[in-house]
């Protein structure tokens, strides 16, 4: 909710940043998350983030923020494609030449 305050003051003013972060931490589905463990609403947040920091002028950090949180949706992204590949190659006959 602290970014959303961010980008809210950043793109109005203050009175603005507290009326969406409210808004935001009132709403059905981020009331019916809370305390239970998910992994959208972590990710959400944390884009959030990403895109205050980029309002802010830090790219490098707006980047990382808007990037990481994707990777524990995307387990194939943490291997290399040749492992991948070796893999499925091993296991599958008809690609062996």
């Amino acid at each position: 909710m602290a970014s959303t305050y961010f980008i809210g003051k950043k793109v109005a003013n203050p009175t603005l940043g507290i009326l969406a972060a409210f808004l935001v931490g009132v709403i059905p589905a981020v009331i019916a998350e809370y305390g239970i463990i998910y992994l959208d609403l972590p990710a959400a947040a944390l884009a959030t983030l990403g895109v205050a920091l980029y309002l802010y002028q830090n790219k490098g950090w707006a980047l990382f923020w808007l990037t990481w949180p994707s990777s524990p949706k995307n387990p194939c992204f943490w291997f290399s494609r040749p492992s991948i590949i070796g893999n499925m190659s091993s296991e599958n006959p008809n690609l062996n030449h």
